[in-house]
């Protein structure tokens, strides 16, 4: 008797007919695409034309309670059980249908599976997965039950539409990356010139070294907790397996096909043998799925092998993003998949992924557990922060000085938090109080307030008379004298419009740390009694050459109660710790620390500092708002490395900090 999971590679279908059990104890779930190949499977008795066939629509639609339990009542009521043997024909979706059903009902019956998709023939039908979705959380249900046997036959895959072909490709591809580069190789070199004379132009050349890898797409999500995607919008069906396409079906020369079949077996169930149960090297598999079905699951009606694919080019970007993988072998990548007819242009920004990735089977506690390449053929298990990808969900957000009004229920729609910053604001009536409080009505949360004590530091920023209404023009305050910025007040007190919009229940407000001990206790005892979360601040702005010259210190700006960047233009290491401990002894939520560098390496150092300090408790709770010309570049790695909270202005010309980019140069 042979074991379970054995693979039969044949164009024979008297070869899967001698593995059926003989008798009418059969009842065989299948793609009603596949119609024509089951009649081949059942012309050869009467016995087998007597076999129970139940006609399935496939697709990811199907992978759905509803239908679990519509299937489970048919067979109480045609009397099947335990003696039955169960086969499922079709896609990956009714092969994963299948073997779940079988191994569920009456604590499972026997089953074999008959793939007729590449996609099934080389990954989904392989290695005794089985599973359902939880609504748009993909393979939530299941259970790991190796079927009986799992018959390819390379001739059925003829009729297969090429938009499905492709899709197992990718599937194909992702077994060359994780495991066998000669493999990759022979793709390349075998496979894609027949696709290219099927499907017309390809890339004749892997990307060169000069073109930038993409940047992961700015993240976001809309509130301070954990975010909960929302049930994605009605759409059309997703496809089936198997549906029929206008287009030409791609065929392979037959040695190529069963070449190409018979090494992703071999790769796919090495890992299975050594792993079944997915405890360590079977997750290598999940290699570009973490994003991949996080992206279906945002984009339903997005195909498996599609999704997959977009996800392994996301997965490899991060690699080289983290230094794991070399740009040219990420090019590489990206040529093989493409050339394959495989589009891995994001169909939605990161920041909406992000939250599905988050509720995946992967994640374990506080870790998302990701599969990189660290080079075409072999893999590394990467443990990252949910705090990091959390963060990442959540940005960037937008800072709104004038003009507010008319901006704010636009931009709540439109990103995950809005700061207000109340210093560069019109003072508003009572009823004009009112009237944005209606704005914000439920989105309140969302909402960030900053009040610095004072603007009269050298560079501060000022706003000249707008030159149109909602546009003014950010310019730079000149000092009338080198003399440092201006003492705080003594004993400030609390804005009424800060004190009435905290009530609110916003969701942060920004103190400054440099502000009098009276003033952080009266807002935060407001913050903590309408849940509002704070965050310390320290803006360092960077004084005149006369005075750099002169020698003023950190230090001395620091005691007239604004800090400044003295000659070496950043704080200290030194300095930065002790804001830091004096934020979060203190009570404080997040760190902001808000510089204006004059060169890179500046930057460069801040930067390093915050990723230290953010990885070292994986909380994830400091942030770096860089002004001046390398705020753009800051802010692209703030958002790649999960800082709390990255800034943005509503467009050009609406800054609210020296080179403040915009959202629409963050939100790629």
């Amino acid at each position: 008797m042979s074991k379970p999971g054995q693979i039969v590679l044949s164009e024979d279908f008297g070869v899967l007919r001698q593995r059926v059990p003989k008798g009418p104890r059969v009842v065989v779930l299948y793609d009603r695409n596949v119609e024509q190949w089951v009649e081949r499977m059942v012309e050869e008795s009467e016995e087998q034309k007597q076999w129970l066939l139940l006609p399935l629509d496939g697709g990811e639609n199907l992978k759905q309670w509803v239908h679990v339990e519509q299937v489970l009542n048919d067979f109480l009521s045609r009397g099947v059980d335990r003696s039955w043997f169960v086969v499922g024909m079709g896609g990956g979706t009714v092969c994963d249908f299948t073997g779940f059903v079988a191994s569920v009902y009456m604590r499972g019956l026997s089953f074999g599976l008959v793939p007729t998709t590449l996609l099934a023939q080389v990954d989904a039908a392989l290695g005794g997965k089985n599973g359902i979705h939880l609504g748009p959380y993909k393979n939530t249900i299941g259970c790991t039950v190796l079927p009986g046997w799992v018959y390819c036959n390379p001739l059925v895959l003829e009729t297969l539409p090429p938009e499905e072909f492709r899709c197992g490709l990718a599937e194909c591809i992702k077994h060359a990356a994780i495991a066998d580069a000669s493999y990759f190789a022979f793709i390349r070199d075998q496979v894609v010139p027949y696709l290219q004379a099927a499907q017309g132009p390809t890339p004749q050349d892997p990307p060169t070294s000069k073109d930038p890898v993409p940047s992961d797409p700015a993240p976001s999500d809309s509130a301070p907790s954990d975010p909960a995607p929302s049930d994605p919008a009605p759409s059309d069906p997703a496809p089936s397996d198997s549906a029929p396409s206008a287009q030409a079906p791609i065929r392979l020369p037959l040695p190529v096909l069963k070449e190409l079949i018979a090494t992703s077996h071999r790769i796919k169930m090495a890992f299975v043998e050594e792993d079944m149960r997915e405890q360590g090297v079977r997750k290598a598999l999940n290699f570009g799925h973490t994003f991949g079905h996080a992206l279906a699951a945002c984009r339903p009606t997005i195909r498996h092998g599609q999704a997959v694919a977009c996800g392994m080019a996301l997965a490899a970007a991060h690699a080289v993003d983290v230094g794991i993988l070399s740009q040219k072998e990420y090019e590489e990548l990206v040529y093989l998949l493409t050339a394959c007819g495989l589009e891995i242009t994001q169909p939605c920004p990161l920041r909406e992924i992000i939250p599905y990735m988050l509720s995946d089977k992967k994640k374990q506690g506080d870790d998302l557990q990701l599969v990189l390449l660290s080079r075409l053929g072999q893999y590394v298990f990467v443990k990252e922060p949910v705090a990091k990808w959390r963060n990442r969900s959540r940005n960037p957000g937008v800072s709104l000085g004038t003009g507010v009004i008319p901006q704010v229920s636009q931009w709540l729609d439109k990103v995950p938090w809005v700061e207000l910053r109340l210093d560069l604001m019109e003072t508003l009536s009572p009823i004009a109080l009112v009237a944005l409080r209606m704005q914000c009505m439920g989105k309140e949360h969302r909402l960030m307030l900053t009040h610095p004590l004072t603007s009269a530091h050298p560079l501060a920023p000022s706003f000249a008379p707008a030159q149109s209404p909602g546009k003014p023009a950010l310019v730079l305050a000149q000092p009338s004298s080198t003399s440092a910025p201006t003492d705080l007040p003594e004993n400030p007190q609390v804005p009424p419009m800060l004190a009435e919009m905290l009530t609110w229940g916003v969701g942060w407000v920004d103190i400054p740390l440099d502000a009098p001990a009276s003033y952080v206790q009266e807002v935060t005892d407001l913050a903590r009694q309408y849940g509002t979360q704070i965050i310390r601040s320290a803006h360092f702005w960077q004084l005149p050459e006369q005075d750099t010259a002169a020698g003023t210190t950190v230090a001395d700006a620091a005691d007239l109660g604004t800090m400044v960047a003295g000659t070496s233009g950043v704080p200290s290491e030194e300095i930065l710790n002790s804001l830091a401990e004096k934020a979060f002894f203190a009570g404080a939520d997040f760190l902001k620390i808000a510089v204006q560098t004059r060169s890179r390496q500046e930057s460069d150092a801040l930067l390093a500092w915050c990723d230290r300090q953010n990885a070292a408790d994986n909380r994830y709770r400091v942030t770096l708002m860089v002004m001046g010309d390398d705020a753009l570049r800051v802010r692209r790695h703030a958002l790649r490395n999960g800082y709390p909270f990255v800034y943005a202005s509503v467009e050009a010309g609406q800054a609210t900090a020296p080179g403040q980019p915009s959202f629409s140069e963050l939100d790629e």
